[in-house]
């Protein structure tokens, strides 16, 4: 593990060094002499390598878009899994005459980041009955402590 930053993709773990993984990246897929539109044509025909270059070449950009978005750092992580998990599943979806591969892929991450921010809003607040100054003994049932409250 180099400084100890691992970034999981769903069946895929990244151990990398920020700073040169992105580079190494661009780096593989330029030496392949890939485009952007033959990763995702590799990739939609489920190949690893190449989701790994294309992962390499943006995670760079997709982080630094939904850690800003979202300003806590483990659920912008989820996100950022789940918009490479899903580059993944809906490569072979990616049409090039609407779009670049960058408009796709951020649009991507910004309605995963939208979607997270949405459900962290809409989460019940939770009340330990610790919290609420009433034992669970000196309660009758769950519904007085809360109403203690």
């Amino acid at each position: 593990m180099i400084n100890g930053n691992v970034e999981p993709i769903r069946g895929f773990l990244r151990v990398f060094r920020e700073s040169d993984v992105v580079n190494d990246g661009e780096q593989r897929s330029q030496r392949m002499g890939e485009t952007d539109q033959e990763l995702l044509f590799r990739i939609a025909s489920g190949n690893q390598d190449a989701m790994m270059a294309f992962y390499d070449r943006y995670f760079g950009l997709v982080a630094g878009y939904c850690r800003k978005l979202i300003n806590d750092r483990v659920e912008a992580d989820e996100v950022i899994q789940d918009v490479f998990w899903q580059v993944w599943k809906s490569a072979s979806l990616y049409d090039a005459g609407r779009a670049p591969v960058t408009a796709w892929l951020m649009t991507i991450a910004r309605s995963r980041a939208i979607d997270r921010l949405r459900r962290l809003q809409n989460r019940a607040p939770t009340v330990e009955i610790e919290e609420a100054g009433v034992g669970l003994a000196a309660a009758d049932n769950i519904e007085q402590a809360v109403i203690a409250r």
